[in-house]
């Protein structure tokens, strides 16, 4: 000690009065700061129950990702082979936009979401469509990797979501239950086994990305992070419109937490926004919707105050999930508005109460902000939808996964923690299990509807519809004479009608349904068509039916059957350089249309190019592995050219799928 004394005059000896105050100055400043520093530490701590990530190691964090990728897997595995339902016939297999190969990718990012068939929406969803010719382009119509995809996109919206919970509250468990809690709830069927649903993973994970990479330039900006959150966001905007919502959660964010704002990041997601309602002004001209404003906010008002109402209950008992809630109006005598009222107004003096407690409150906020803009104050086509708390929930389940996390700390409460945990994902992964299993059968999936919504029309004549497709006439006058009592001005009803009357058998009440339809909508191609099949098949009237053909197609130029019609008739007629003509233009309307393929290959067969009929007889067969017929013609022209050992082989192939042929049967069985 003596000796260090000594060495410390030694060296500040020299020193005069005022140097020596100012070192002092120096060593006490730094001192108050440590002393800060250790006591901001550990205070946090205990308040916010906060470990950081890298304390858990890198293999904790992988294990939860990987527990959240296998259990979006597991609860949505059984729906990867349903079938396409509702509006995926518009927006995938009547989509000529994604089967070009890319040539209308143009047309795609300039036009609204359903401008390849009848564009009757104001819908900006380019990136959901894009990702549809991306699936196209792998999997044709392969309703399996559509299905895929979606469950691909909702598990990356999950992973994004456990990401989030890591910046903001630098707590791995609390982060983990948010995203597995997520993956996991049924109220998200309707936006993941329903490919038309896609919109909703798709903007979530763009827009909490683009939040993500926000809040790590916070702290340490970097230009390429900037980059991507800027192109991440426009990203979420392409998804889905309400993707604008993400400044004001960025707001909140630092209202919350108390941040100062990141200027230049915030004005890139300023000027991001900006560009994308430019962008969608000049697709639209500047129009927001063409539907008619038929409703008030102040009849509107009530609704909202239910639709929480039952939100909030199925977030919490999520029984009785449908869709098709319609656009119903809600008298203020009605005792189920002023539940939702208390709910609203108990969750505002929860977050008033909550404010320091800064999860509470960031959760309670993030739930209603970005409900509002879903909430019908702009009018809907719905009072509410079970796909609109995709976003939302994370609210949700921040608060869930917070209470289970607190007691779980609580070593003496830890096995009730974990009994809960265990029983919520038995639950909410049963239920979801569940719910798929209507959304893999059309049929099946409207009759529940029809349960909650007996008053559809739409869910009638989309029933009926499937009936038709499934070859069940059992049921379909008596729900397409439904659907007509609910609206008995909708054409398309009285199409489906007319095809019921055909499969009866009764081709002149059919006839005179189809005129009904035409006469409702004189632009309404398809009825033209059912009519002019009518008369050609049923009736042999081809002086009446290609009349009937050519007006189809003239009404709906993407009316690939039309062409195809027209073109056998043609092809029957010996009328060969018009029947190709007609064919090719049916193959480029739809190039999935094995059908007509099998028409190309009579067409190549019957001009002696053997080739060319083998060429598409295969292509009909690689589309449609089940079409026995062109199985049958394929062993018929290997047979032409003696190749018996291949006409063998695919004629045993067309007789196992119900073909016969007795007389090239009989030929074959010729030959040892």
């Amino acid at each position: 000690m003596k000796q260090e004394h000594k060495q410390y005059i030694l060296e500040n000896k020299d020193r005069t009065p005022v140097e020596e105050m100012a070192r002092d100055l120096n060593i006490r400043e730094r001192n108050v700061r440590k002393f800060l520093k250790q006591e901001e530490e550990k205070n946090k701590m205990p308040e916010e129950h906060t470990v950081p990530a890298s304390s858990f190691g890198k293999n904790r964090v992988i294990l939860c990702i990987v527990v959240i990728v296998l259990a979006g897997l597991a609860v949505y595995g059984n729906s990867l082979n349903g079938q396409f339902i509702w509006d995926d016939k518009q927006l995938i297999q009547d989509n000529n936009y994604i089967k070009d190969g890319g040539k209308s990718i143009g047309h795609i990012f300039t036009n609204s979401l359903r401008a390849s068939s009848d564009g009757s929406t104001t819908s900006f969803r380019p990136m959901q469509t894009f990702t549809y010719l991306i699936d196209y382009s792998i999997w044709h119509i392969n309703v399996f990797g559509y299905h895929l995809t979606n469950v691909f996109f909702h598990i990356l919206a999950a992973l994004v979501i456990f990401w989030l919970g890591q910046i903001l509250f630098r707590d791995l468990l609390l982060s983990f239950l948010t995203a597995f809690l997520f993956v996991l709830h049924p109220v998200h069927t309707e936006a993941v086994a329903y490919i038309s649903g896609r919109a909703d993973p798709m903007v979530l994970f763009f827009m909490v990305l683009s939040f993500c990479l926000y809040l790590k330039n916070v702290s340490r900006p970097v230009i390429l992070r900037a980059v991507l959150m800027c192109l991440s966001y426009l990203c979420a905007l392409l998804s889905r419109e309400n993707g604008l919502i993400l400044p004001v959660l960025i707001l909140f964010y630092h209202f919350t937490f108390k941040k100062s704002i990141a200027k230049k990041n915030f004005a890139g997601i300023i000027v991001t926004s900006l560009v994308y309602i430019l962008w969608r002004g000049v697709v639209f001209k500047g129009t927001v919707s063409d539907m008619p404003m038929e409703t008030t906010l102040w009849q509107r008002t009530p609704g909202m105050f239910v639709a929480l109402a039952n939100y909030i209950r199925l977030l919490f008992a999520p029984f009785g999930l449908h869709m098709e809630y319609g656009g119903l109006l809600f008298y203020w005598s009605e005792p189920k508005i002023y539940i939702g009222l208390a709910l609203f107004l108990g969750i505002l003096f929860l977050a008033r109460g909550k404010r320091e407690e800064k999860l509470i409150f960031f959760s309670i906020g993030w739930f209603l902000i970005t409900l509002f803009p879903l909430s019908n104050i702009y009018a809907l086509n719905a009072y509410m939808a079970e796909h609109w708390l995709y976003m939302p929930s994370i609210g949700f389940f921040l608060l869930i996964a917070s209470f289970i996390a607190a007691v779980y700390r609580e070593r003496k409460y830890r096995l009730c923690a974990v009994a809960l945990c265990v029983g919520l994902t038995l639950y909410y992964g049963g239920m979801t299990i569940y719910q798929n299993y209507f959304w893999r059968d059309p049929i099946r999936f409207y009759k529940r509807m029809l349960k909650f919504n007996p008053e559809s029309m739409r869910l009638y004549n989309n029933l009926a519809s499937e009936h038709i497709k499934a070859g069940k006439e059992g049921d379909l006058i008596a729900l397409l004479e439904t659907a007509m009592k609910i609206d008995p001005t909708n054409e398309v009803v009285y199409n489906n009608l007319g095809i019921a009357y055909k499969r009866l058998g009764m081709p002149q009440k059919a006839l005179d349904v189809y005129e009904k339809a035409i006469a409702l909508n004189p632009e309404y191609g398809l009825a033209y068509y059912n009519a002019g099949i009518i008369y050609a098949n049923t009736m042999r009237n081809l002086d009446k039916a290609i009349p009937l053909l050519k007006k189809a197609i003239e009404k709906d130029s993407s009316l690939y059957q039309g062409y195809h019609k027209i073109g056998l008739i043609y092809l029957n007629q010996d009328k060969r350089g018009e029947a190709i003509l007609m064919l090719k233009k049916a193959i480029e309307i739809n190039p999935d249309a094995w059908e007509v393929y099998r028409s190309l290959g009579y067409y190549h067969m019957s001009e002696g190019d053997l080739g060319g009929a083998i060429e598409n007889y295969k292509k009909a067969i690689e589309l449609n592995p089940q079409y026995f017929e062109a199985y049958g013609d394929l062993a018929v022209v290997y047979f032409r050219k003696g190749q018996i050992p291949l006409a063998k082989e695919y004629y045993d192939k067309a007789a196992a799928l119900g073909y016969q042929n007795p007389e090239l049967m009989k030929a074959l069985k010729s030959y040892r």
